[in-house]
C-alpha cells in the first residue's frame, strides 16, 4: 500500500510539472515546439495520468481488502463470543465499527451484554412448562390414554420418558417428543415440536417460545455473519 501511494504521488506530480511546462511552451512561442513536439507531450500526459489512475487503484483495492479481512476476522470472533454464551458487547461494538450491515447483526443486540441463554437452561425452563400444558392437552383428551399418564408423571421428580420420540402430530405424541427434547437440551427440535401444537396448549411456553426463537436467531446470525465475511474476503486475497 505504501508503495502504491508513493507511485501515485509521484505520477501525480510528474503530471502536473509536465502539463505545467507544455502550458508554458504553448504560449511561448520562442521555445521552438513544433506541433508535434506538443503532440507527444500530451501523449506523455495521457500515459502518466494513467500510471497514476493505476497506481490509485491499488491503493483502494489494497484498502478495501485490509478492511475486508479485519472484519472477516471480528466476524470469527463474535461468532466464537456468541456461541460461548459469554456476552459479546465488545466484540459487536468492533464489527459494527467496521461497517457491519445493523440489520444482519440486529438479532445479536438483545444479548450483548448477558450472552445467549445457555440450551440447558432453556430445556430446564421449558421442563418446568409441561405439566400445564398437559393438562391443558388432557382435558379435551380421552381418558386413560398416555397424556394421563403424563400428568401423573408431572409432579413427580424423576420423570419417565419414552426411550424413542412417537410419531404423528397428536397431543400426545407431540408433548412426549417435548420430553425428550427436554432431555437432550435440544432447542431447535423443541421449537420444531411446539409448532405442531394447538395454540390453547402451547400458550403456557409462549414467552418460552419467544426467547429460544430470538436465541436461535442470534446463533443464526453469528454464524451467517462469518460465513459471508470469509466469503468476501476470498475473492480480495485472491487477486492480491
Amino acid at each position: 500500500t505504501g508503495q502504491a501511494r508513493e507511485r501515485a504521488d509521484a505520477a501525480a506530480k510528474a503530471v502536473t510539472d509536465l502539463r505545467a511546462s507544455v502550458q508554458d511552451a504553448a504560449k511561448n512561442s520562442s521555445a521552438g515546439l513544433t506541433p508535434s513536439d506538443l503532440d507527444a507531450l500530451q501523449k506523455r500526459i495521457a500515459a502518466l495520468e494513467q500510471s497514476a489512475k493505476a497506481a490509485r487503484d491499488d491503493i483502494a483495492k489494497a484498502s478495501s481488502a485490509d478492511v475486508a479481512a479485519r472484519l472477516a476476522l471480528s466476524a470469527a470472533i463474535l461468532r466464537d463470543a456468541v456461541t460461548s454464551g459469554a456476552p459479546f458487547a465488545a466484540e459487536l461494538a468492533q464489527a459494527k465499527a467496521l461497517d457491519a450491515d445493523d440489520k444482519i447483526l440486529a438479532p445479536l443486540t438483545p444479548f450483548a451484554t448477558t450472552g445467549l441463554p445457555a440450551a440447558a437452561a432453556l430445556a430446564h425452563e421449558l421442563n418446568a412448562l409441561l405439566p400445564a400444558m398437559i393438562k391443558i392437552a388432557n382435558a379435551s383428551a380421552p381418558q386413560g390414554g398416555f397424556l394421563d399418564r403424563l400428568e401423573a408423571n408431572a409432579g413427580k421428580l424423576v420423570r419417565i420418558r419414552p426411550v424413542a420420540a412417537p410419531p404423528g402430530d397428536e397431543p400426545s405424541a407431540v408433548l412426549a417428543r417435548l420430553e425428550i427434547d427436554t432431555a437432550k437440551s435440544d432447542i431447535a427440535a423443541a421449537l420444531a415440536d411446539f409448532g405442531k401444537l394447538d395454540e390453547a396448549t402451547r400458550a403456557p411456553a409462549q414467552g418460552w417460545i419467544q426467547k429460544a426463537q430470538a436465541r436461535q436467531a442470534a446463533l443464526a446470525a453469528a454464524k451467517q455473519f462469518s460465513a459471508d465475511t470469509a466469503r468476501a474476503l476470498a475473492p480480495k486475497a485472491a487477486g492480491q
